[in-house]
């Protein structure tokens, strides 16, 4: 999955399902994320 902002990548998230063998569902598990470094210090767009 991935999040963008005019037009431009500025997150991202990998995860895997696991399903559950004796119930009819699955478990969703994160296992990687990432954020742009411009969103995780606060700074906007316009300040790019």
């Amino acid at each position: 999955m991935a999040a963008f902002s005019n037009h431009e990548i500025i997150g991202g998230l990998t995860a895997y399902e696991l399903p559950i063998y004796d119930a009819d569902t699955a478990e969703l598990y994160i296992y990687d994320i990432a954020v742009s470094c411009d969103i995780a210090s606060g700074a906007s767009f316009n300040e790019r």
